[in-house]
């Protein structure tokens, strides 16, 4: 490759490699870098004394085995993270002891992230992924669309611009990711792997939503979700692999349903067509008597995005934002004026009592309040149904019990859950339990359970 050159850090635990090409101004610098953790008086030496240069315009490659120190400095030199003594230089300043806000601001206008799980929001089709940071950024609407048709045709993939996440393949997925992470035109691009490219700056959130003024107008009524002969299979050649057959179910509005059942029993693909991010290969759905089986993608995407609040296992909160902007995003979407997102931010913030910890970032928060604030976010725009899909998944007991006893609660002031579960106890928070196996159902009356049969 010509002028690259290979430098040597041994002091980097491991021998950490870099390959760098000297062109340009210097953008980064960093002097004796140490990084270090404590445990139970027990120090652990992650970085010692790194001193490195990197000048604009460069592609550094990092390398070394697990646990030599590569992800502790990626995610130093990107601002989330502080090293405990030495000095770091970006663009001329010295930022090692910036604050937590501060890294977040200069990182936000400076750094894109690219990881290797692509992290894109799955009820957000591959525009709304694309356009997420430039509405964090502040771009008027013509500049957004301007920059994602650029960023989309250079990547080739403008042409699913109005698809989901799940119906694109891993290529396409990481296309989007790498879209999505350079089209604000940051100054540095850092990845996890030298050919892996993933976006991290705006990593996965699947609670955002954008609340459009084109949105449908329903009647009020008893029952909000009505499924009648829905199936789902996939086809290959011709053999049909069926996931549901022949679901009936209604679901009225202020209920609390758990569902249950087997892995591979269709437990998450019947959620994932209530929240329409799916759609069925057969049947009727109707969301308040309004045919959603016959809708477009966008129209889809606008419903679920308005009326529909999802809760997950893995929490998808956004790593580089702190507790107070993951609860702002979804109102960003909804174009909410900045005091009025002030006041529903610290309303939320106070409900869930969190006033104290809304400058953190989810990594320093255990796993019970991580899901609080995913929970918050979900019902910040006052969703009428919330899916949770094992909620408590990732929490020890107590956790588990106080994020049910919140859903329970959420419920009794009037918004329909629909969860899944694995837990019998979990599951004994529902007024009706809908069992699945073999993707086939079955009512009984009398235990006010749904069971699903082969």
């Amino acid at each position: 490759m010509g002028g690259l050159e290979q430098l040597d850090y041994p002091k980097l635990a491991n021998n950490l490699i870099m390959n760098r090409k000297n062109n340009g101004v210097e953008m980064i610098k960093t002097t004796n870098l140490r990084k270090i953790y404590l445990t139970e008086e027990v120090e652990t030496t992650a970085l010692n004394n790194v001193n490195i240069e990197i000048n604009e315009g460069e592609f550094v490659s990092i390398m070394g085995p697990s646990g030599c120190g590569k992800s502790t400095l990626l995610n130093i030199l990107g601002l989330l993270d502080n090293p405990t003594d030495g000095e770091y230089f970006f663009l001329g300043n010295e930022v090692s002891k910036n604050s937590e806000r501060q890294r977040a601001q200069l990182r936000k206008k400076n750094i894109g992230f690219v990881f290797q799980s692509f992290n894109l929001i799955d009820e957000l089709t591959v525009y709304e992924n694309v356009e997420l940071p430039l509405l964090y950024l502040g771009y008027s609407s013509s500049e957004r669309k301007e920059k994602i048709k650029s960023v989309l045709e250079r990547m080739e993939i403008m042409h699913r611009e109005s698809h989901f996440p799940q119906q694109l393949s891993g290529g396409q997925q990481q296309r989007v990711a790498v879209a999505r992470a350079i089209v604000a035109n940051p100054k540095i691009n850092q990845r996890t792997q030298i050919t892996v490219i993933v976006s991290f700056t705006f990593s996965t959130v699947t609670l955002l939503r954008r609340i459009t003024k084109k949105c449908f107008t329903f009647k009020q009524g008893n029952i909000m979700i009505s499924l009648r002969k829905i199936e789902k299979y996939y086809t290959n050649k011709l053999l049909k692999t069926f996931v549901l057959r022949n679901i009936n179910l209604e679901v009225e509005e202020g209920s609390f349903i758990s569902v249950m059942g087997p892995s591979g029993s269709g437990k998450s693909t019947l959620l994932n067509i209530i929240g329409m991010l799916d759609t069925p290969s057969d049947g009727e759905y109707y969301f308040f008597d309004e045919a959603v089986h016959k809708m477009n993608e966008r129209k889809l995407s606008d419903l679920h995005k308005h009326y529909i609040g999802f809760v997950f296992q893995q929490y998808h909160l956004i790593d580089e934002l702190t507790v107070y902007e993951n609860l702002e995003t979804p109102l960003l979407y909804q174009k909410i004026r900045v005091n009025e997102r002030k006041g529903r931010v610290a309303e939320v913030l106070d409900r869930f009592n969190m006033v104290a910890k809304k400058d953190l970032f989810p990594n320093q928060l255990s796993g019970g309040q991580q899901q609080l604030v995913a929970i918050a976010r979900a019902i910040i725009v006052e969703p009428k149904l919330i899916l949770a899909d094992e909620p408590t998944g990732n929490l020890h007991s107590d956790q588990g019990r106080e994020i049910m006893n919140l859903l329970k609660k959420l419920n009794e002031q009037g918004t329909t859950i629909i969860q899944v579960t694995h837990s019998k106890e979990n599951a004994a928070y529902g007024q009706k339990i809908i069992k699945l196996f073999d993707g086939w159902i079955e009512s009984d009356k009398k235990e006010e359970v749904v069971s699903l049969k082969n």
